[in-house]
């Protein structure tokens, strides 16, 4: 089937074609179907195979970095929310008044991680490469040279790995990676991924590697192996996964901003169920390495932080294309943060698929309607939309991404846990023909989206981030590790459950963000909700601007937000700030 390509501002545009309306139907395919569904739908006849999701918004040059990150500051003149988050020019203003320096809130942080409630976080840290950071940053702010508004402000980066030089999830020079699993690899010199060296360049301190779900295979964020985070806004749920400390240091208070990377909704879920907020930008949009910016056509990074502001800065730095990667060198450049207040022009339409929506248990779906009203309030019309073959769809990202994983795995599985070593073996008997289907579908899929987006134009499909209210912890024993008795969590209808809206961007490779916006009455107590917007390939200025909106109404006087409990919240520029009386006197 030939491509015809609608914008010339676009390189891969779907051709706009509607495929043929189904109705949804809520299925858990693992108990009660298979992947051969595919094979009984004679539609995806008229579809090529489309192996990589990427649509790139054209640019022609690269940005001014010294525009980008000295007058970032514009981006903080915007009201604040009532986020209770330290945001970073927090960090910013206590650096530049001399209050502290960026060398105390290191010594805070690497303090913090080695108590009980953030144990699990972090599995590398280079204490001696954190502290030269710092002791850099704090001269630059003493000789009135700081790099942008993130010099001086604690980071960090998801667990990652190198293997058969396809780079997925993120690497940071001198530190192993394992992807939460038992292996080990070294990055080779110069092995930063490109996001984080942008980070880096701009002043922030990487305080280390962040814990994730083993492999990232599973959206609870439980690891036997490596320990299970803890969920801030509530012990007794999983923080979700797979970039669960990614999300539990920022829901926490402990960093304002990480990186997390997205394959099933890897950012979107553990955002949602931390309360914070996780941008999935387009597919190949950032670049994590010199010269690749994804190794699976499902996983992009991202950054999660816990205000809209901390979102956008990282968001728009660590996306400045990298002229080493000649498929991220064409995208556009991320916009600075300035003009104000929005980027875009586009008509505000939000698109809703009301029976995926209204899957989703009667908690979620009442918080999500309310936030809805809030939106139209704010100028956004709603429309109904139809997206076919929904579950069918599922599946074929199922098949996708477990098929990639499994490829990119050793050939022995005995390093894994248990259920790990299930979902692998399962992934490598994956017959060529269904493999094919799953990317039929995938072509179907974001054919039908680019007619939806050229029927309405500024288009963004709204779902709740995730149908459950969170994910119970069952019992003490699935949170310990292995050596403690401890024996995970496999839980696969769940797990398929969880991921019924976010699979969707990942398929097709459109950006999607999530935003909290209210506390539901769980099994176990109140849990953060999210709802989640995606928008058209290379559309991440609608998403930004949709997030503000919902995080203006999550923190005011009609929303439900909440932050965690005191003893699960911590305020790392107060505590530097005693500090440095203390040594004072």
């Amino acid at each position: 089937m030939s491509r015809e390509v609608p914008d010339r501002r676009f390189i891969n545009y779907p051709k706009p074609i509607e495929a043929t309306k189904t109705t949804y139907k809520a299925s858990f395919f693992w108990s009660n179907a298979g992947f051969g569904v595919l094979r009984q739908l004679g539609e995806l006849i008229k579809y090529e195979p489309r192996y990589d999701p990427t649509v790139i918004r054209k640019g022609t040059q690269l940005p001014n970095d010294a525009d980008l990150l000295c007058q970032s500051e514009i981006l903080y003149s915007r009201a604040d929310s009532g986020s209770p988050s330290t945001r970073i020019e927090h960090f910013n203003a206590a650096y530049q008044s001399g209050e502290i320096t960026p060398v105390k809130v290191v010594e805070v942080v690497l303090d913090l991680i080695e108590k009980a409630s953030h144990k699990a976080t972090f599995v590398s840290v280079k204490r001696d490469d954190v502290f030269t950071a710092a002791k850099a940053s704090a001269q630059r702010f003493k000789e009135g040279k700081a790099r942008s508004l993130l010099d001086g402000v604690p980071v960090a980066v998801k667990d990652g790995t190198l293997s058969d030089k396809n780079a997925d999830e993120v690497d940071l020079d001198g530190h192993s990676k394992a992807l939460g699993s038992r292996m080990r690899f070294t990055s080779p010199e110069g092995g930063t991924s490109w996001c984080v060296r942008k980070w880096e360049e701009a002043g922030a301190i990487i305080i280390g590697k962040l814990n994730m779900h083993e492999y990232g295979l599973d959206t609870c964020g439980n690891n036997p192996l490596t320990g299970t985070p803890m969920n801030p806004q509530n012990p007794s749920y999983y923080p979700g996964g797979s970039s669960s400390a990614s999300a539990t240091t920022v829901s926490s208070n402990l960093l304002p901003l990480t990186l997390g990377v997205d394959g099933g909704g890897s950012i979107r879920i553990p955002s949602s169920f931390c309360g914070i907020y996780g941008l999935k930008p387009t597919h190949g949009r950032i670049s994590r390495s010199p010269t690749i910016s994804a190794a699976f056509s499902t996983s992009v990074a991202g950054p999660m932080a816990g205000s809209m502001k901390d979102l956008e800065l990282g968001y728009r730095i660590m996306a400045t294309p990298n002229p080493n990667d000649g498929v991220n060198v064409l995208f556009a450049p991320p916009l600075p943060p300035f003009p104000l207040p929005s980027f875009t022009t586009n008509p505000k339409v939000l698109g809703i698929c009301r029976p995926w929506f209204d899957a989703a248990d009667p908690a979620v779906l009442t918080i999500c309607d309310d936030a809805l009203s809030h939106y139209r309030t704010q100028g956004y019309d709603m429309i109904d939309i139809s997206i076919p073959y929904l579950h069918e769809g599922q599946l074929a990202h199922a098949m996708t991404i477990l098929t990639e994983a499994s490829a990119a795995a050793p050939p022995s599985l005995s390093q894994f846990s248990a259920p790990n070593k299930i979902l692998l073996s399962v992934a490598r008997q994956t017959p060529a023909h269904d493999l094919l289907l799953a990317q039929k579908m995938r072509d179907l899929l974001m054919t039908h989206l680019a007619h939806l987006f050229k029927q309405h134009p500024g288009l963004l499909i709204v779902s709740p981030t995730t149908p459950i209210a969170g994910w119970t912890i069952g019992s003490e024993k699935e949170v310990k590790g292995l050596g403690e008795g401890g024996y995970g969590v496999s839980d696969a209808n769940t797990s398929v459950r969880n991921m019924t809206y976010v699979w969707l961007a990942n398929f097709t490779g459109c950006p999607a963000i999530s935003v909290p916006v209210g506390m539901a009455e769980g099994v176990k107590g109140r849990v953060p909700v999210g709802l989640m917007a995606m928008g058209e390939w290379g559309d991440e200025e609608d998403l930004i601007e949709w997030g503000k909106v919902g995080e203006d109404w999550a923190w005011g006087k009609d929303g439900g937000m909440e932050k965690p409990a005191a003893e699960r919240w911590v305020d790392v520029l107060a505590l530097a700030g005693a500090r440095r009386e203390v040594e004072s006197n």
